[in-house]
């Protein structure tokens, strides 16, 4: 789907409609309105959500269909509702006690940034993930959405960090624990969210010879000592250590994810790429075998198998772009992926698990591996 159908079919209905309600907002400003304009924000966003998991029960297909249209509705009224409760005065029992607690000692707008972070680093996390990115958009917006995900978003992570710690520790008195823990618990899932990521990534760069550990390690490193130079600029002069001690915990996320990405439990380089896939693959199979349990047949395809038995279906980790290789009968299934030891080492198809009789010789797998059978050329 082009860009400009994205906008008409997506961006323009969801901004139709996020108008209309600021319109009917917009007519008054007495207490019953500020409740139902809340009750709209909440009923809109749990109706969006809630379409798309019925589309993603119901086939590929239909979720494809429906993500253009309802996902721009969704992060509206996500969006709509947290602006809402940052400068609406009618909140109504809709904070929880924690919510509560972190809104009220870490400031509203903290809060909502924070919040907006780790969307970015979720949607950056999948993208690191799948690793096909150029596959599926135009050059120039896959170069774009690359750099975003790979880049921008883990600095503006670690700059929030920075922000969170600045809020805590700045001033002359000492910090109290209701500041201090939601604060700290907040820098600690951005340092394990980038932190993943570059897991993701250094798995991809042993799969491909790829450099972009490298590039990440290099940037988000010198952003960490910018922000803790910008710490130590406004920190006390008794709690300077906290600036030093921010300045290597970044560069130390990133070393610490690497190794986990690049080494196995033995200390053997090469290996995280074929190990990941196979873990991947063992959770794929038991859910086939959960599906036969269930139905008494084969799923005829993977997508069958998501939401009820696998919440999504995740891809092996041994070429970009590549997916499950997968043919299946109420009686037969075959499944495996494509194979190769090395990224210069030729590809074949391994088959990871089967049951019954095949009524082809060729599943098409085979073609898949074509364009890898010989080794890389220098």
């Amino acid at each position: 789907m082009s860009l400009i159908q994205s906008l008409f079919l997506g961006i323009l209905p969801a901004s139709i409609l996020m108008w209309m309600g600021n319109l009917v907002r917009a007519t008054s400003t007495d207490e019953k309105t500020g409740k139902d304009w809340l009750f709209f924000l909440l009923s809109g966003f749990g109706l969006s959500i809630a379409a798309l998991a019925i589309a993603a029960s119901i086939s590929e297909y239909a979720i494809s269909l429906s993500v253009p249209v309802l996902l721009p509705i969704t992060f509206g009224f996500a969006l709509s509702l947290g602006f809402h409760l940052v400068r609406g005065k009618h909140t109504g029992k809709t904070k929880t006690a924690l919510t509560w607690f972190g809104w009220n000692q870490n400031g509203k707008t903290y809060l909502l940034l924070f919040a907006i972070e780790v969307i970015l680093l979720g949607v950056s996390i999948r993208v690191a993930d799948t690793n096909h990115m150029a596959d599926t958009t135009p050059h120039w917006l896959g170069s774009m959405l690359s750099t975003t995900s790979y880049i921008i978003v883990p600095w503006l992570g670690i700059v929030m960090a920075a922000l969170l710690i600045r809020r805590v520790f700045s001033s002359e008195q000492p910090p109290t624990w209701h500041s201090t823990i939601p604060a700290l618990l907040m820098v600690t899932t951005l340092f394990l969210m980038i932190g993943y990521q570059a897991l993701l990534i250094s798995m991809w760069d042993v799969a491909t010879d790829g450099l972009g550990w490298v590039f990440l390690w290099l940037t988000s490193s010198t952003i960490g000592i910018g922000s803790a130079i910008f710490i130590a600029w406004i920190m006390p002069r008794k709690r300077i250590w906290i600036a030093i001690l921010f300045a290597l915990i970044v560069p130390s996320v990133l070393l610490v994810a690497r190794n986990l990405g690049t080494y196995d439990r033995d200390h053997k380089w090469g290996t995280t790429p074929i190990i990941t896939t196979e873990r991947r693959a063992d959770r794929i199979d038991k859910a086939i075998q959960r599906y036969y349990e269930k139905n008494n047949r084969y799923p005829q395809a993977l997508s069958d198998l998501t939401p009820r038995y696998l919440l999504y279906i995740p891809n092996p980790y041994i070429i970009p772009g590549q997916d499950w290789c997968y043919e299946g009968e109420a009686d037969y299934y075959q499944f495996g992926y494509v194979y190769r030891q090395y990224f210069s080492t030729p590809a074949s198809v391994r088959i990871h698990s089967s049951a019954g009789k095949p009524f082809t010789s060729n599943w098409g797998c085979e073609d898949e591996a074509e364009p890898y059978a010989k080794p890389l050329g220098f």
